[in-house]
């Protein structure tokens, strides 16, 4: 006996059916596309002090804005699913802490940066690896979205483990948080881009 079972219209859908599972993804983080035009995905690890950055910030700015002007997440890291979460807004800010490295950026310094999809074939084997421009490629490939991004970061000091921020970080969250708003209120404004 034959049983006749409604079959999903796409791939996509049910890719998408499955994912929502697998990943326990929260309704909120997925948009219409008359919703909300900016997503910030602040990601680091709070339990390594000023890798803890960003989440302060993404806690802030959840106090500070209305959920209309921007969802926002916060996660470990960066990972292959955000790629879906990506197609449904204009705008991605993503926000980390960034390590001193060869002499570039001092302790508490905060850059803002556009980021521009990788151009190389995506091909990541370990999670660690995916960076802003490799999720904005991911993005482009399997949805064919194409948001403006940028990078907000604030060079760290400290990323032993614990749950403290430097001073130098402590100190720079006002400008952070600043800038943030800065390109959630004008995210076609290059002035909040100063310091690039």
């Amino acid at each position: 006996m034959e049983v006749n079972r409604p079959r999903p219209a796409s791939c996509e859908a049910r890719l998408g059916d499955f994912s929502e599972t697998l990943f326990m993804r929260p309704e909120s983080t997925v948009q219409s596309s008359s919703a909300r035009r900016v997503l910030l995905i602040a990601y680091g690890n709070p339990l390594r002090n000023d890798d803890g950055m960003a989440w302060r910030a993404a806690e802030e700015l959840e106090r500070r804005l209305s959920p209309r002007k921007a969802t926002i997440l916060r996660r470990h890291q960066l990972v292959p699913e955000l790629a879906e979460d990506l197609r449904h807004y204009d705008t991605v800010i993503f926000v980390d802490a960034a390590v001193a490295a060869n002499g570039s950026g001092r302790p508490g310094e905060v850059r803002v940066e556009e980021v521009q999809p990788e151009q190389s074939p995506v091909e990541v084997h370990f999670s660690h690896q995916f960076r802003p421009g490799t999720l904005l490629a991911m993005a482009g490939q399997l949805y064919n979205a194409k948001p403006r991004a940028f990078c907000v970061t604030v060079t760290g000091e400290n990323f032993e483990h614990g749950e403290l921020l430097s001073k130098s970080v402590e100190s720079s969250l006002p400008e952070l948080l600043g800038r943030i708003e800065g390109l959630i209120r004008e995210p076609e404004s290059r002035a909040v881009l100063g310091g690039r």
